[in-house]
């Protein structure tokens, strides 16, 4: 195993330690972007519960304030054609209206039990604004009636948050919304309003949080995955390279990662300078040796030699 390692250039060295670092990080990354898989969608139906929610407050809203209004109407025995009356029928209108609009709101959701709920309420407010339009009930009777409605409104927005919520719960909605007012039907007009508004701020900047929250989950899964990309088209990439080493000939060995600088090529014969004196003494030792009777036996004297090297210098 350590002999191709060994056998690698150095970049090829370098590539496959970074890759297999990649994967010791890809674990964590993909726990990381499964998190904020888990995140977003809380965050989205988070939004989707939102605007049912408003309208329901809206419904709320406009339950107390027809309370009020029928209450004085009733104990004072207005007679239905009264002007003292239109202020109570012009509420009655625009609380059709929010009613209308929370089944629409509420088909965008797709939850049956509230819209079963919803449907409830707007058959109940139906007969009580009949009744109280032919003066067929008292004040009594109509706050009875009023708080009925406002209890069942309370559970459609109940029915709400539990079809945006989570399924594992693991991230439950209720730590991004705030919770529903549950003493609007118990508590008198005024402060049933008060909480209604609070409730209202609140969830308006609940809704801008989660805008602002999916927009920046979004955009760093997006840098995430460009990460994993990357990640993988290196790890492609050295794959592939390393599948073109192992492929080669046996005699074209990658470089020596020992030195990296590139081999310079040999020096050409014209660049070496010349060299007579060394040239003349090579050729007078390739020169056949005199005859036996020429010269004394045995090794040449010290003359002789001198006199080469002074002709080989000349």
């Amino acid at each position: 195993m350590s002999r191709p390692f060994r056998s690698l250039g150095h970049w090829h060295k370098v590539a496959t330690l970074a890759v297999i670092a990649s994967l010791l990080c890809a674990v964590p990354l993909y726990r990381a972007l499964d998190l904020q898989g888990s995140v977003l969608d809380v965050l989205r139906r988070g939004e989707t519960a939102v605007d049912p929610l408003r309208t329901a407050t809206d419904v709320q809203r406009g339950l107390v304030e027809h309370r009020g209004l029928a209450r004085e109407v009733l104990r004072r025995a207005v007679p239905p054609e009264d002007a003292s009356d239109a202020a109570r029928r012009a509420r009655a209108a625009v609380l059709d209206g929010d009613i209308a609009r929370l089944h629409q709101d509420l088909a965008r959701l797709a939850h049956a039990p509230a819209a079963a709920e919803a449907a409830a309420l707007a058959a109940g407010w139906v007969q009580l604004d009949g009744r109280v339009r032919e003066r067929r009930i008292d004040a009594t009777g109509s706050d009875a009636a009023h708080a009925l409605l406002l209890e069942q409104n309370l559970q459609v927005m109940d029915w709400v948050l539990q079809a945006a919520a989570t399924p594992d719960r693991a991230l439950p909605l209720t730590a991004v919304l705030p919770p529903v007012p549950r003493t609007v039907a118990d508590a008198d007009d005024a402060r049933a309003l008060a909480a209604l508004q609070s409730w209202s701020v609140r969830l308006a900047a609940a809704d801008a949080g989660l805008r602002e929250a999916r927009a920046r989950v979004e955009r760093d899964r997006r840098s995430m995955a460009l990460a994993c990309a990357a990640l993988a088209l290196a790890a492609a990439l050295v794959a592939a390279s390393l599948a073109r080493h192992a492929r080669a000939p046996a005699g074209r060995t990658a470089p020596s990662s020992r030195s990296d600088a590139p081999p310079q090529p040999p020096a050409a014969a014209a660049d070496i300078p010349p060299r007579p004196a060394a040239e003349l003494l090579l050729r007078r030792l390739r020169e056949p040796a005199p005859p036996p009777g020429d010269a004394p036996a045995g090794r040449p004297g010290t003359g002789d030699i001198a006199a080469r090297n002074d002709d080989a210098v000349r």
